[in-house]
């Protein structure tokens, strides 16, 4: 296990962002649970939207006033592949393993405990499927603490082996969180969950606001790409669901009307949890090989001196449309964070996108490639329209989905 450092933040700084509403409603759920301790755990620290969420949460439940901690687990490479597995089987993949994975998750997770078997909380907030199973030795010691399960994923249709597997330990849970209502498996009870949608960090590096052309003149000196020609946009991992080959379809047909074009697709390898991103990435890669324009960056390194929050940033703040056409997914940050830089994204109907995207107002939502290349047409063709729906991104974004009314709803749980 690693506790995880983090920089200190103030939650005065977002008084000016939010609503007044809001502010007083979180200082006043707080004074209730001061000094209580909550401890955070989940799989890795960088990559995906977890690691983004609690680098947020985290320092602000410590700024009002609660003992707040973050731990991570250890890296063991096949307990990730074993667990990759379950997150793929919990949105719909078909289970393809054995009784001996379940044995070894289990097994490692007992390790796990060992590693944590002298800490102690009021609160202990246990995030998706690899860690789920800490529940079967943190309860039977720790009898006045409240245990959450969150799910950051969509657990609507899993598959049933492995549900089967790890409801047991779901519903020892003092309460489970999902980010949707069509997410939770008719299996759990009502009385058992919550609803919190997911939120992004507006004064994060990677969210702080940066000019369209300052980010062109960046991109331009560094990645040598033009400032003048479309520039279209997804961030995520290299994952099936995140439909990869569809966006390079979709590009290759966008190019017969705009020649010119680029496409930067930024999947960078960063979390440890996640085996199979190199198989997909080179899939990717294979499936470009003769389109122009296409820029995949998967090793950390190609980001020349940015961070990958700088690098994500510079993307997004430049790019002319932003691609998101998942075929499953749990929430869409990166769809959050490309609205709250007021860009017009184009969205896969599933999931979180459809919560975050008025279709035709402040994006689009649309189910096939064919449809997502005349909406990038459209977005291209028609600059102030795509103008007006990102600013309209933005004022969504702001009302809904920042990191100060997650941190109320985590209070008025804890509370």
């Amino acid at each position: 296990m690693l506790k995880i450092k983090l920089k200190h933040k103030s939650f005065d700084d977002y008084r000016k962002i939010i609503q007044s509403s809001l502010y007083n409603e979180v200082k006043s759920l707080a004074k209730n649970l001061k000094d209580k301790k909550v401890i955070h755990i989940n799989s890795t620290a960088i990559g995906g939207g977890v690691a983004e969420i609690l680098q947020g949460l985290v320092p602000l439940m410590r700024d009002v006033g609660l003992n707040a901690e973050w731990l991570t687990l250890s890296n063991d490479e096949l307990f990730f592949e074993i667990t990759k597995e379950f997150h793929n089987c919990l949105q719909g993949k078909k289970w393809e393993g054995s009784s001996d994975d379940f044995n070894y998750y289990l097994k490692h997770i007992k390790k796990i405990f060992k590693k944590i078997n002298k800490r102690r909380a009021d609160f202990w907030i246990i995030h998706d499927p690899q860690p789920v199973a800490l529940i079967k030795y943190l309860k039977t010691e720790r009898l006045k603490s409240k245990f959450i399960w969150r799910c950051h994923i969509d657990t609507s249709k899993p598959a049933k082996e492995v549900w089967y597997f790890l409801s047991p330990f779901i519903m020892q849970y003092d309460n489970v969180i999902f980010s949707l209502d069509k997410f939770v498996d008719d299996r759990v009870p009502k009385d058992k969950y919550k609803i919190f949608t997911p939120a992004i960090d507006p004064l994060s590096e990677k969210n702080l606001l940066l000019s369209k052309v300052k980010a062109r003149e960046i991109i331009k000196k560094f990645f040598n790409i033009p400032v003048k020609v479309p520039l279209i946009l997804q961030v995520g991992r290299f994952d099936p669901w995140k439909d990869p080959i569809g966006t390079i379809e979709i590009f290759s047909s966008v190019k017969n009307y705009y020649p010119k074009a680029h496409l930067v697709f930024i999947g960078l390898n960063l979390a440890q949890d996640d085996a199979g991103a190199r198989a997909i990435y080179l899939k990717t890669k294979k499936a470009a090989k003769n389109i122009s324009n296409v820029h995949l960056f998967f090793n950390p390194n190609d980001t020349k001196e940015f961070s990958e929050k700088q690098f994500v940033r510079i993307f997004q703040s430049a790019a002319d449309v932003v691609l998101q056409k998942s075929l499953r997914e749990g929430f869409g940050l990166a769809v959050t964070e490309a609205m709250w830089k007021a860009k017009p994204v184009i969205g896969g109907n599933v999931g979180g996108i459809k919560e975050q995207i008025d279709n035709g107002k402040n994006g689009f939502l649309v189910k096939t490639n064919e449809q997502a290349v005349l909406k990038i047409k459209y977005l291209l063709s028609h600059p102030k329209q795509s103008e007006k729906m990102g600013l309209a991104a933005r004022e969504t974004i702001r009302k809904k989905f920042l990191l100060p009314r997650l941190l109320r709803d985590y209070l008025k749980l804890l509370n």
